[in-house]
């Protein structure tokens, strides 16, 4: 199935990638993707997008090893989506947005796995979960060892939320 992604960048298959201070304003939909990427580095980005922006994706993770995320302000959401593996996301501010999911996992049925993601000194102001799993019901989805340390949110609506079903 092809998914067209509208977004600023999107990187596809790339290996030793490096980004580093880009800024992204008033995206519609998804401002970063990486795609079947390996080995990336993401630091001093700043992402920005209104309030009332629905379900906006700031990093969109797909199919993804070893990426690492810090020092960066991300104005939305971030999202974690099967076949990742090995994500370390460090010293970022999320919000407004949905903060950082884990999520569409189940979407198309099929094996679904996630693993080693770990987030680290973060913090979410005005998001509507923070730090979230999100399935929908199939056979076989897969989710180890994720782990989320020293998290901050002053005003948030929910915090690290499982969603079975969305």
């Amino acid at each position: 199935m092809l998914t067209l992604w509208l977004q600023a960048l999107r990187f596809y298959n790339c290996n030793n990638l490096q980004l580093n201070g880009f800024t992204s304003l008033n995206r519609p939909s998804k401002h970063i993707g990486l795609q079947s990427c390996s080995n990336v580095s993401v630091s001093h980005l700043h992402i920005r997008v209104p309030k009332t922006s629905p379900n906006t994706d700031g990093i969109l993770i797909s199919g993804s090893s070893q990426i690492n995320i810090f020092h960066s302000i991300i104005g939305t959401g971030d999202a974690i989506k099967s076949g990742s593996s090995h994500i370390n996301i460090i010293l970022v501010a999320c919000g407004p947005g949905h903060g950082i999911s884990v999520g569409s996992l189940g979407i198309g049925g099929g094996n679904h796995i996630v693993e080693e993601v770990h987030v680290r000194n973060c913090s979410f102001i005005g998001t509507t979960n923070g730090a979230r799993i999100k399935t929908r019901k199939v056979i076989s989805i897969l989710i180890t060892s994720v782990r989320y340390f020293v998290l901050l949110s002053p005003n948030l609506s929910s915090y690290n939320n499982v969603h079975p079903n969305f």
